[in-house]
């Protein structure tokens, strides 16, 4: 991949993820990184064909983060790991998760670029029924742990970068062992 298509991946992650995907056009992206707007069509023809490049792009990074869930001994290693790639986001990045911030606008999006940030969704929460799952616990109760934990986080950031309040999201990252416990994660 080009330079300057991974800039315009680089620099229309950003803007959804602070924007959204409908607040941002081909004509701003070339602007900023200084090309014409046709060189935005020569590496992704679309704004759809960009959406669907950054999601799985963002996708594969995020999953490469959290890695496989059961090379770690406990679940509340796994959380944790979750955790960390979440806190990275908001905290070290300064934004909310780019699937989270897109999932909101899921009824506005392309098809493609809704089925890759579906994608995501369902890539965390396999994920999560990796690390939680445990003998005698039905997958249903175990899925709907998962979606209770990843709710959380997506929700914990969506609310903490609304308020510009990182302290809050900071708090719920610091209770997965206690909190968790409520969702039945650890006993």
């Amino acid at each position: 991949m080009s330079d300057t298509a991974e800039r315009l991946l680089d620099l229309a992650e950003k803007r959804f993820r602070t924007e959204g995907y409908n607040a941002v056009s081909f004509r701003q992206l070339a602007d900023e990184i200084g090309v014409k707007s046709a060189s935005v069509h020569y590496h992704f023809p679309t704004k759809e064909t960009l959406g669907v490049a950054v999601v799985d792009r963002y996708r594969k990074r995020i999953g490469d983060s959290m890695g496989d869930p059961l090379t770690l001994e406990t679940r509340a290693e796994r959380i944790t790991r979750l955790v960390e790639v979440f806190r990275t986001a908001r905290l070290r990045e300064g934004m909310i998760c780019l699937c989270g911030m897109l999932g909101a606008e899921a009824v506005g999006l392309p098809p493609t670029v809704r089925e890759s940030v579906n994608g995501f969704f369902r890539m965390c929460l396999d994920w999560l029924d990796a690390a939680l799952a445990e003998p005698g616990v039905p997958g249903g109760t175990v899925r709907a742990r998962s979606l209770a934990v990843l709710s959380m986080l997506e929700g914990a950031m969506v609310v903490s970068g609304s308020m510009e309040d990182t302290d809050g999201f900071e708090e719920v990252c610091r209770l997965p062992t206690n909190l968790f416990k409520t969702i039945r994660v650890f006993h």
